[in-house]
């Protein structure tokens, strides 16, 4: 059987190949391939994938050197997905500072606010002198009987002005 029926076969299944990918298969150069697919006038070039999103690994509609289809791809890419271990919401935060977070400071814990932050660090006490709740922080608070806790210097002097 002559080569060039086969050739045309191939470069129409799989336009993806190279002509000497075609070439390597049937047994003939390269240039033969090309000669052939000349005269069918079939494109010689092969195809190559589409660029696709770094991101989401869509296809990248304009040419050039970008690596993301559009500036939210490229601002989740400097992020990290995070569950917050208060809330269990997902919240997103830069790598730098999260890596900054756990590895500088020794925070292994990831919150995503103040408030979640505080529920776990820090404990509501009531003032013994003027009942308005206040916080302190765990590491302060130390669970003693019979021990009055005040929110301000003032209201412990008044209290011991009281006795």
């Amino acid at each position: 059987m002559s080569s060039r029926p086969q050739v045309i076969q191939l470069k129409k299944e799989n336009p993806q190949y190279t002509l000497q990918q075609i070439g390597d298969q049937i047994g003939i150069t390269r240039e033969r391939v090309r000669q052939i697919l000349n005269t069918e006038s079939l494109p010689t070039h092969h195809l190559t994938p589409p660029k696709r999103c770094r991101q989401c690994k869509k296809p990248i509609n304009k040419a050039g050197n970008r690596i993301f289809c559009s500036l939210a791809c490229k601002s989740l890419s400097r992020r990290i997905k995070l569950v917050c271990e208060t809330c269990h919401i997902e919240f997103y935060r830069l790598k730098g500072i999260n890596n900054f977070r756990t590895e500088k400071t020794g925070l292994k814990h990831q919150y995503c606010c103040l408030g979640c932050f505080l529920a776990v660090h820090r404990i509501t006490l009531i003032c013994s002198s003027c009942l308005n709740p206040f916080t302190l922080p765990k590491s302060y608070f130390q669970a003693r009987v019979g021990y009055n806790y005040y929110c301000t210097k003032k209201c412990r002097s008044s209290a011991r002005n009281l006795k």
